[in-house]
């Protein structure tokens, strides 16, 4: 609560020295920590931080940490970020193992990563790469032998773990775990919904806990640290945690307010406690459905977080979410389409049943929904869509029929490929690049378009084969099959292109100069020197500027010779490549 944020590190700086200017050379290095932990005054000391380091005296070297989805709008400082990688399945199984004795070790990183692709959204996989949730499962673990799979189960049991500790131990102050929950519970809640920082004085807490034994035991377990007269909770899930038993109390149509969209949802202070809220509870679906009245967008949070409703309890969400579809603004109706994706399988058939709507926004996001979830239950439905009155819809089903790779479209999306639309056209040419089938190529080389290329590259090197045929193509798919053969970088084209080269009859060999020279094969180069005194100016650029990237030493008398070449481009490539 100082003036200003040097006042502050000031205050806590026991070194000596003349702190403001060995912050100014880098001498001294800052590392500030809980950005999102400032409370209701946070917006404030945010805007001084900004304000300080643009100061001719700032400091030179600042670390601050903060949570990814906190550091938004009047947190953000405008600085460089940098976020940390959550810890893979290998740094997971060496943490397990160095931490449980060896007997525990296996069990727990069987329990925790998922058998199948099926089981990841209900796989602890998600919390274990969180390094503080992963040391929570293990403390769970070890004493339990069992895990939940949620951030809200896996707290409870990790606080009943940790009281149970301490009750063997005979910590004075030890009470009843739902009557200690209940006291923590409420100075959590009224810290949360008071906006304080995540410090708050010992009194402030013990006129709601109203026993200092019971701090200390608090103490004892981990919940909380103290720190001479100010207690904070030990980290933010924890208080989240606790908090969840007084928005229980007090309801949670009571806190929560309808989802501010703005390309993403803007996050609010009860997100995470509704979250921990619906792990809790045995039935969480009544407490969802009230929660997807005001947010559905919230309600999913909850159901990703691996609770387990009944399926009409999550079939009422996704119809909520549906239709949102409807809302005029563009930026909900595209995070709803996210939203189902994120739901996967279970929102298909809904979104299949609403390919029938009158509304083509709603038809639009629906494909788009169905196409990144890629069930492919929804292939036929698509394809009869591709009669759309609406272009854009159109669009978005040849999108979705490329991304979900079933071959039976492939036909249908040949046929697109003479659409008097050239957007259609565009959009074929893209899908049937994903699809990946090589039979593809000869329909797709002989389209110009700006995707063509990119198309072909992506179905990958099954596709050289129908290229070399094409090489002998004596009009500009010829030309275009050899770019592309450039492109895809495979040594097996380099004889096919030198041939292409010397074919005087053959009109795209300024094309074989160019994919030559994107190969880099040695052996073209003779053949690249020959083409210098080609007389169309195209192909000796191309040659010129091949032999630059290929950068073989004998070309080099050759390149000199070019630099009297009666083209300018021609001699200004010259001058490039010999000058490298």
């Amino acid at each position: 609560d100082e003036k200003t944020p040097f006042d502050f590190i000031n205050s806590q700086w026991t070194l000596g020295g003349n702190l403001q200017r060995d912050l100014q050379l880098g001498y001294v290095w800052l590392y500030l920590d809980g950005l999102n932990e400032m409370g209701g005054t946070g917006a404030d000391k945010a805007k001084s931080l900004r304000n300080w380091f643009k100061q001719p005296d700032a400091p030179q070297h600042v670390i601050i940490t903060c949570r990814k989805d906190d550091y938004t709008d009047v947190l953000n400082l405008d600085q460089s970020t940098v976020l940390v990688s959550e810890l893979n399945d290998d740094q997971i199984s060496q943490f397990a193992k160095k931490y449980l004795p060896d007997e525990q070790a296996q069990p727990f990183i069987q329990r925790v990563f998922p058998k199948s692709h099926r089981e990841q959204g209900r796989s602890l996989i998600h919390l274990a790469k969180n390094p503080y949730m992963l040391a929570a499962l293990l403390t769970v673990f070890e004493y339990q032998g069992d895990l939940p799979t949620n951030t809200g189960a896996l707290f409870h049991a990790l606080a009943g773990s940790l009281w149970e500790r301490e009750r063997q131990r005979n910590t004075p102050g030890w009470i009843d775990f739902d009557a200690m929950r209940e006291r923590f519970g409420q100075l959590a809640f009224d810290m949360i919904d008071t906006d304080q920082s995540l410090d708050v004085p010992v009194a402030y807490a013990l006129a709601r806990i109203s026993d200092e034994k019971l701090l200390n035991a608090g103490k004892s377990a981990g919940f909380i640290q103290l720190n001479n007269d100010k207690i904070r909770f030990t980290h933010q899930l924890m208080l989240e945690y606790f908090a969840a038993e007084g928005l229980y109390r007090v309801g949670v149509e009571t806190r929560i307010q309808q989802p501010i969209i703005y390309y993403k949802r803007s996050p609010q202070i009860w997100d995470e406690v509704v979250v921990v809220l619906c792990g809790i509870l045995a039935e969480p679906d009544n407490i969802l459905l009230r929660v997807a009245q005001i947010d559905p967008f919230l309600a999913v949070n909850c159901l990703s977080s691996g609770i387990r409703v009944a399926d009409t309890c999550q079939s009422s969400i996704i119809q909520q979410l549906i239709q949102e579809f409807s809302n005029r603004d563009l930026d909900v109706r595209q995070y709803t389409a996210e939203t189902l994706v994120r739901i996967d399988k279970p929102a298909v058939l809904h979104l299949i049943q609403s390919l029938n709507s009158q509304d083509r926004r709603i038809r639009q996001y629906v494909v788009y929904s169905l196409g990144e979830i890629s069930d492919l239950q929804a292939v036929p439905h698509l394809i009869q869509l591709l009669k759309d009155p609406d272009l854009d819809v159109r669009q978005h089903v040849i999108q979705a029929l490329g991304k979900l790779g079933d071959p039976q479209v492939f036909p249908h999306l040949i046929g697109l490929l003479k659409d008097r639309h050239s957007s259609i056209c565009d959009a074929a040419i893209q899908a049937l690049g994903e699809l990946g089938d090589p039979q593809a190529v000869p329909h797709l080389v002989g389209i110009r378009s700006r995707f063509t290329i990119k198309a072909i590259a992506r179905i990958g090197k099954v596709a050289i084969p129908y290229l070399i045929q094409l090489l002998s193509n004596q009009t500009w798919r010829g030309g275009s099959a050899a770019k592309i053969l450039g492109e895809l970088g495979d040594s097996q084209a380099v004889p096919h292109l030198i041939n292409a080269l010397s074919d005087q009859d053959w009109g795209g060999y300024g094309y074989a100069a160019i994919a030559l020279g994107n190969l880099g094969d040695p052996q073209a180069v003779p053949h690249l020197i020959n083409a210098l005194s080609d007389q169309d100016r195209d192909v000796r650029r191309a040659a010129v500027n091949a032999l630059d990237k290929i950068g073989d030493p004998q070309a080099v008398p050759h390149l000199i010779q070019a630099l009297s070449d009666q083209d300018r481009d021609v001699r200004r490539a010259a001058v490039n490549a010999l000058d490298k």
